[in-house]
């Protein structure tokens, strides 16, 4: 039981390391849209920064800042983790019926 136990809290772990680092990454593209950013490696280097010492800062960041990076960490990590499933879009009929695009009429 405690071997199932510590695989699911690692498990659980892995997707938060997932969700939080994509969150750091949305911070960082946020980060070099602003005017006068260098963008690349330094925005990146800032949001890290920003994400660390937020989770860092003593009352206001581990009971409100932390918790909430925790949900939207391990949401991020799970759509992540997902497989997406493709979607076919139906084609609208065209105006012509009786015209066969792929067929022998249509197509070259």
């Amino acid at each position: 039981v405690k071997l199932i136990a510590g695989l699911l809290v690692l498990c659980m772990l892995g997707i938060l390391t997932i969700g939080a680092a994509g969150l750091v990454q949305g911070i960082s593209h946020r980060i070099a849209e602003m005017p006068g950013s260098k963008g690349g490696f330094a925005s990146l280097v800032q949001a890290s920064l920003l994400y660390s010492v937020a989770l860092g800062f003593p009352i206001i960041g581990w009971f409100l800042v932390l918790p909430v990076t925790l949900v939207v960490s391990l949401g991020a990590g799970a759509t992540a983790i997902r497989p997406t499933r493709k979607s076919i879009t139906a084609q609208p009929p065209s105006a012509k019926s009786g015209y066969d695009v792929a067929g022998a009429e249509g197509a070259v």
